[in-house]
């Protein structure tokens, strides 16, 4: 094989040209190929069409649990909360990238539905698809995740799935942002879709405390597991709050 400096040198690369690279330089090292499509996959790439992933104006802390009164299609209609309150699943908009989990806990296995928008003045949800046959009067449903079940302050996290945009990807940088009107000391926070546990607590889990009652923001890299990750906040009241995630870049 010819010595690096005397091959032709070439100033544009295809997706299907490919680079020599040395697998587990501290280990075991072992030369391989990679394909120029395949090695940029795997940095993070810039994303500035600012698409927002998830965003609520009014919300209260991340919690609702409610009974089902009625289903007709795609959409269900809901009793008043037993516990949290509408506004914290009051999606600013059924374009976001990333929609809310709504789980049927009285179905065995729990199943849940994706939240297109929610009009609360008619306990109204709308979903992204048709409501199950399964799914009846007097049913419990909750966006509580039934995966990481940690709590504090009455937030619990919600499951955020990712349906379009960034798909099938390992990671997001997210701009984050965090607003209550209510003052200092309240946070969002983001973990990945797994069991939440005191050793993860530090190393996994990510917040932001709100100063005053100006926005706090900070970009965080949210590892994503099948198109999932897991968010709650804290709030002063049942309508204070305002949480923002915005796309920055991903991970392959």
């Amino acid at each position: 094989m010819a010595k690096l400096t005397a091959l032709t040198a070439v100033t544009s690369a295809s997706d299907d040209d490919l680079l020599y690279l040395v697998d587990d330089p501290g280990g075991t090292p072992v030369g391989k190929k990679i394909t120029v499509g395949d090695f940029i996959g795997n940095i993070a790439t810039p994303d500035n069409n600012a698409e927002e992933i998830f965003r609520i104006t009014s919300a209260g802390a991340s919690d609702f649990v409610a009974t089902i009164a009625s289903v007709s299609g795609s959409t269900l209609v809901y009793n008043a909360p037993s516990s949290g309150n509408e506004a914290s699943i009051n999606v600013e908009s059924s374009s976001l990238l990333a929609k809310i989990r709504l789980y049927n806990t009285s179905n065995a296995p729990v199943d849940y539905l994706l939240i297109s928008s929610v009009d609360t003045a008619t306990n109204t949800i709308t979903f992204t698809s048709a409501v199950p046959g399964t799914w009846t009067a007097g049913e419990t449903i909750t966006a509580r995740s039934q995966t990481n079940t940690n709590t504090v302050s009455g937030a619990y996290y919600y499951d955020l799935e990712i349906t379009s945009g960034p798909t099938g990807k390992s990671g997001l940088f997210v701009f984050c942002g965090f607003t209550d009107s209510g003052g200092a000391g309240y946070s969002i926070q983001i973990h990945p879709h797994t069991p939440f546990t005191t050793a993860q607590s530090s190393s996994k889990n990510q917040y932001i405390f709100t100063q005053s009652t100006s926005q706090i923001s900070c970009t965080l890299l949210v590892q994503v597991i099948s198109n999932v990750f897991c968010i709650r906040w804290t709030a002063s009241g049942a309508a204070t709050a305002l949480p923002l995630l915005r796309l920055s870049g991903t991970l392959l």
